[in-house]
C-alpha cells in the first residue's frame, strides 16, 4: 500500500505597516503559528508584492503614511487579489468606520494593541 503525503501549502499573509516594530513583531508571530509572512511598509511597496504573489489574506494598518488602509483595499479591487480576505488594524475603530469599512470589503477589524490570539483566531477564521 502506497502511502499518500498530502503537502500542505503556508498561507501567504502580506502584513502592511508603516510602524517597523509593529510590522516585525507580527511577521515574527505569524512565522511561528506556520503562516508564510510578508512585511511591507507602503500600499506602493503591497501592489507591487501583489503583482508578484498573491497573497491568501492582507493585514493592513488604517493609517499608512501616505494613504488609509481603504485607500489601498480600493486599489487592490482592480487586482487579483481583489477577493482575498482584507483584516483592518486601528487604534480608532468605531461603529462608523466599521460600517463603511465593511461596505468596502473588509472582512474583520482588529484593535490595536491587540491580543495575539484574538488576531491569530480571526486569521484562521478567515482562511
Amino acid at each position: 500500500m502506497l502511502k499518500v503525503l498530502e503537502f500542505v501549502r503556508m498561507k501567504t499573509i502580506l502584513v502592511v505597516d508603516d510602524e517597523i516594530i509593529l510590522r516585525e513583531y507580527l511577521t515574527e508571530l505569524l512565522e511561528l503559528e506556520d503562516f508564510k509572512p510578508i512585511g511591507v511598509s507602503s500600499g506602493t511597496e503591497a501592489l507591487a508584492q501583489i503583482n508578484r504573489q498573491k497573497p491568501d489574506m492582507i493585514i493592513c494598518d488604517m493609517f499608512l503614511r501616505e494613504e488609509t488602509g481603504l485607500d489601498l483595499l480600493h486599489k487592490i479591487s482592480t487586482t487579483s487579489a481583489a477577493t482575498t480576505p482584507f483584516v483592518l488594524m486601528s487604534a480608532e475603530i468605531n461603529s462608523e468606520l466599521m460600517e463603511k469599512s465593511a461596505a468596502k470589503g473588509v472582512k474583520a477589524f482588529i484593535k490595536k494593541p491587540y491580543e495575539s490570539d484574538v488576531l491569530l483566531n480571526t486569521i484562521r477564521k478567515l482562511l
